[in-house]
């Protein structure tokens, strides 16, 4: 996005591929080292939601989507400390590639 170049496709198919991986390893516990948030979630959840943002469809990876709706729920205070840096971070995708993901 900073050097200002197209979305490359071939990183976008990258991009679904690691999704995927996550989406196969969520599931039997309800985050992802276990049932209580780790500092693993919050990192994880910073990636999720910077896609979300730019408009990538996380419900083709049903477990990851339900992920990080848990997430969403259970992290204090999250829409109040993140939806204004998602906003800029969503305006500012559009602007410099015209679109969203």
């Amino acid at each position: 996005m900073f050097a200002k170049k197209p979305l490359e496709m071939e990183k976008l198919a990258r991009l679904g591929t690691g999704l995927g991986l996550l989406d196969g390893f969520l599931g039997e516990t309800k985050f992802s080292a276990g049932n209580n948030l780790t500092l693993a979630d919050f990192s994880i959840v910073t990636t999720l939601s910077a896609l979300d943002a730019v408009g990538y469809n996380l419900d083709r990876f049903p477990r990851v989507a339900e992920y990080y709706g848990e997430c969403r729920r259970e992290m204090k205070d999250y829409d109040a400390v993140n939806s204004k840096g998602l906003r800029l971070f969503r305006d500012t995708v559009k602007a410099t590639l015209g679109t969203a993901v």
